[in-house]
């Protein structure tokens, strides 16, 4: 019996809960079965009702769905805001009414930014939607945030952020603290010649700047054309707390010297005997030096030069250079000149034997541009080539002409130079301005007194996509040149063009003047990792003082080239064909 009563308790103790159980089920059903014929919203004051009802699905007139009206609370609540949405559904004549109580945000009294020096207050206002006076918004702070973290992006400053700490206080105060991202150290590694302190004076980013990308890729840019590394990159890693970062200059070092003894050629001299040492990065310390000697079988006679330059004097970017040089160069000779009051002809091949000396100074005066002054004085002597004198030119007269550009020329040039290739050795784009005033003689001594002006403009433009490192990047170069002069002036400073660094597909200064116009396209198409395929158009002349400035003299001249990519710079074989035919041309480096 115990047994018999104590089931009895027990299926008493169930009776009610299946009971209960059913009276909700019978309830549900019933509410589902019900219209909602009314929706009520409580404790809003500065959110409206339209706007609330506006996020809601749930309408007058349709079943009652309690999926539906969660769905609702859950809407209300991603606007953002209200600190608490619940609902409860209320009997109503002809149906239910469901109603939305909430519980809204305080309003933001004050928006308080902090941290930022990069951005104005105003530019991170003017892309926030939250404003002072309006109720606060989860929702909406979230795109605030995200958008200012845009800004910073889009003006380089790639770490940015909004911290953690970003609060409303009782108040109303939303205090929106930013951490810039910045830089707690900087540490090169891999470099084994080059001096630390070298790498890091070429970066305007230094340590306790914020992290821009920006100015980091025209630090990466100044490096490379350093043309010290084979491999350079820049790489952020942890710093010792949050908000900053440790910036890694990652180099591999190429070699940056030369010394070479042997024969050549070259279109100038033919057959060339050489010794050569160069070196750009002397002692690790960026100095570079240079001792060449020379001697070419149809000058035949010897020279040397020898030049040296400091980018940074006294560690400033102030540069420094000085050179000293006595060469012979070979060049065709065929002008008119006022000999007695009469024009005389004259037509052969001369040396041009020059020694002197050179200084340059340069001084930035901008990210991009910087002002140099080069001071020179050459002595200057000219002779006839044994056996290219022309049969029927007298070559006394000859002599006496050649004497009429003897002397020595002292002179001061002031340089203005804007470069903003992207690599100075093989650019890809960017631009390089050069403007020049020369002004000889007077009270800088000498035998002639004349001034020049020239100008030297040059642009890349790639053409299509490339990698990422640009390594097949086809690139559309053009060089303007021209320039100007006044006063008497020697042969050695007249404007020579023709050859393989100005106008192919000539004689090597077959043309030569007071006055010169030079326009060069060329189209760089890369055939591989190291070649590179060249189609170019060359248009140019120089006029004597004699002779007027007719632009239908100029000389064209069209050709194809290839250029061997090397530590040294693309070797550079070009054939051109002017309008006596082809010609070929050998040098080092691009033409521009």
């Amino acid at each position: 019996m115990a047994h018999s009563a104590k089931r009895c308790r027990r299926a008493s103790w169930h009776f009610p809960l299946i009971a209960i159980l059913l009276l909700v089920s019978a309830a549900q059903i019933s509410a589902q079965a019900q219209k909602v014929v009314a929706i009520e919203v409580k404790g809003n004051n500065a959110i409206s009702t339209e706007a609330i009802l506006s996020a809601l699905r749930t309408a007058i007139g349709a079943d009652l769905s309690q999926q539906q009206v969660d769905e609702d609370r859950r809407s209300l609540e991603r606007l953002g805001f209200f600190h608490e949405v619940t609902t409860y559904v209320e009997p109503a004549p002809g149906g239910v009414k469901v109603v939305f109580s909430v519980v809204e945000n305080p309003k933001v009294t004050k928006i308080e930014i902090t941290g930022n020096t990069k951005v104005p207050e105003a530019e991170l206002r003017k892309v926030m939607l939250t404003q002072e006076g309006a109720v606060f918004s989860e929702a909406t702070l979230e795109k605030d945030i995200a958008a200012i973290h845009k800004l910073y992006r889009e003006q380089g400053y790639a770490l940015a952020r909004v911290t953690d700490e970003c609060t409303l206080t009782p108040e109303g105060t939303l205090k929106i603290p930013i951490a810039e991202g910045w830089i707690e150290a900087i540490n090169v590694r891999g470099n084994k010649k080059t001096k630390t302190r070298i790498i890091l004076r070429e970066m305007e980013t230094k340590p306790g700047d914020v992290f821009d990308a920006r100015q980091l890729q025209k630090d990466l840019m100044r490096l490379r054309n350093l043309d010290y590394f084979e491999m350079l990159d820049f790489q952020p890693a942890d710093a010792s707390e949050p908000g900053k970062v440790v910036l890694d200059v990652n180099v591999r070092e190429k070699k940056t010297g030369t010394v070479s003894v042997g024969l050549g050629y070259s279109s100038r001299e033919r057959l060339v005997g050489f010794a050569d040492i160069t070196e750009h990065n002397f002692r690790g310390v960026g100095q570079q030096i240079g001792l060449r000697w020379e001697a070419g079988q149809f000058t035949n006679r010897s020279g040397y030069e020898f030049s040296f330059t400091d980018p940074w004097m006294l560690g400033k970017r102030t540069s420094l250079g000085f050179q000293f040089y006595n060469r012979t160069t070979n060049r065709p000779l065929l002008t008119n000149v006022v000999l007695n009051s009469a024009v005389q002809e004259l037509n052969t091949w001369v040396f041009e034997r020059r020694k002197g000396l050179g200084i340059s100074v340069g001084k930035p005066a901008g990210e991009f541009t910087r002002l140099l002054l080069d001071l020179r004085s050459d002595d200057v002597l000219y002779s006839t080539v044994p056996g290219y004198l022309d049969p029927d030119q007298d070559a006394a007269l000859t002599d006496q002409v050649l004497r009429l550009s003897d002397g020595r020329v002292t002179s001061a040039t002031l340089r203005g130079v804007r470069d903003t290739r992207d690599l100075a050795i093989n650019p890809h784009r960017g631009a390089f301005y050069s403007v020049s005033t020369e002004l000889a003689g007077g009270p800088l001594g000498g035998t002639w007194s004349f001034g020049k002006i020239g100008v030297d403009l040059r642009r890349y433009f790639p053409i299509g996509r490339a990698k990422p490192d640009g390594s097949n990047q086809k690139v559309l170069a053009t060089r303007l040149m021209a320039g100007a002069s006044i006063g008497k002036m020697p042969l050695s400073e007249h404007y020579w063009l023709g050859g393989a660094e100005t106008l192919r597909g000539y004689r090597e200064d077959e043309f030569n003047g007071t006055r010169m116009l030079l326009l060069s396209t060329e189209f760089r198409v890369p055939l591989g990792t190291s070649l590179q395929g060249v189609t170019f158009f060359d248009c140019g002349y120089a006029w004597p003082r004699n002779q007027g400035l007719r632009l239908g003299e100029l000389k064209p001249a069209v050709g194809l080239g290839l250029r061997v990519i090397t530590p040294l710079g693309p070797l550079r074989l070009d054939y051109g064909f002017g309008t006596d035919g082809g010609r070929s041309h050998f040098s080092i480096g691009h033409v521009f």
